[in-house]
């Protein structure tokens, strides 16, 4: 080799290593992973961050609250009030005070993370009744990380796996979709426990109103084809001391077909929802081996979610909203097509509800 171009070289190796070694990422004991961040609205106006990261090598959490302007300044505060390096980069949990959703709104701190590259698309998102902080900072019995009993409790597993959990991803995408609004878990607080019993329903980036789980796992079932984790309904019987003889179905397997008539000016949409599963928990006289008498179970069946989606979608159409997407079957046939324009028209939309239930297997019943 050219003896001149030996002396270039070893100078460039030597500044690459001296760059190299001024950059070089942190021990992984001196990171401090955030794990959950809860969101509340200061009287001021402000919001306060509180962040939840682990220590190493301890069965603890280290809790850091500030009250910011953005997002990425509660990591500079976290880093500079700790012995970590604090990162975003194993975050799962983004919390929010159901007075910061209503008032301030998620977009602002959502696109923030969106943007940050040490973000995962897919950290989970959920409301908490009074205080994100409180959540947060809570000792659960039996739950001695709070950050990870937070997690596990909006994790699709087991039968909250049929919930319309709602990602970072999920909740930018519903936002800036021209037809659908997000959905987001509701926690409620006390001091034994967080418990997930509603869901958050969202106009733009603000929450408006909640529904219930069961109607939750319904609307689910309208954005998408897939199972349900059961479905209790009311028969017509009633046992000897005259209170309602009830019916499951379980391992309910759906199909959906959503049409309309393709006037924008006067939308009229029908929704076709076909439900299989097995009957568990009937107490009542009807023979199920018998074809009439198992029809007529799958008639009440019918009925019942025959009149939940149909107040459910009373109640999306009232608060001018669209969650499951309806209008996408409309869209397609529209070019000039506004967000703001359809959840007003959609208030005045004619919707038909067809539900066909088909009892495929009589388990153990008494």
């Amino acid at each position: 080799m050219n003896k001149k171009l030996l002396i270039p070289l070893a100078i460039i190796i030597l500044l690459g290593n001296g760059c190299i070694s001024q950059t070089r990422h942190p021990a992984m004991e001196n990171l401090g992973l955030v794990r959950v961040i809860g969101f509340d609205l200061e009287p001021s106006g402000k919001m306060k961050a509180t962040l939840a990261f682990p220590r190493m090598k301890l069965d603890e959490i280290q809790i850091h609250s500030a009250v910011v302007d953005i997002t990425q300044e509660a990591i500079w505060s976290a880093s500079m009030h700790s012995n970590n390096v604090v990162s975003f980069s194993h975050l799962s949990v983004v919390l929010f005070s159901e007075a910061f959703a209503r008032e301030r709104g998620l977009k602002k701190v959502l696109m923030d993370l969106y943007r940050n590259g040490r973000v995962s698309d897919n950290v989970f998102l959920a409301i908490v009744a009074d205080s994100a902080e409180e959540a947060i900072t809570t000792n659960y019995p039996r739950k001695p990380v709070s950050s990870q009993y937070i997690f596990e409790l909006l994790r699709p597993m087991g039968d909250h796996k049929f919930n319309p959990f709602t990602t970072i991803h999920g909740f930018i995408f519903n936002l800036t979709d021209e037809v659908s609004d997000p959905v987001v878990p509701y926690l409620d607080q006390s001091d034994q426990h967080l418990g997930l019993t509603k869901f958050a329903l969202f106009k733009d980036d603000k929450m408006i109103d909640v529904t219930t789980t069961q109607d939750a796992i319904l609307l689910e079932g309208l954005r998408k084809e897939k199972d349900l984790p059961g479905i209790k309904f009311e028969t017509d019987e009633k046992d000897a001391d005259g209170n309602p003889i009830y019916a499951s179905l379980e391992f309910v397997q759906s199909k959906l077909k959503i049409t309309n008539n393709k006037d924008i000016n006067n939308p009229k949409f029908v929704v076709e929802m076909s439900l299989a599963g097995r009957l568990l928990s009937y107490t009542g006289d009807r023979n199920t081996e018998n074809t009439k008498e198992r029809l007529e179970l799958e008639k009440l069946a019918s009925t019942h979610v025959t009149d939940n989606l149909s107040q459910l979608l009373s109640k999306f159409q009232s608060l001018e909203i669209d969650p499951i997407g309806m209008g996408e079957t409309l869209r397609i046939y529209h070019r000039d097509w506004s967000k703001a324009e359809w959840n007003k028209t959609l208030s005045n939309a004619e919707i038909q509800i067809k539900v066909n239930t088909n009892i495929t297997t009589a388990g153990p019943l008494k």
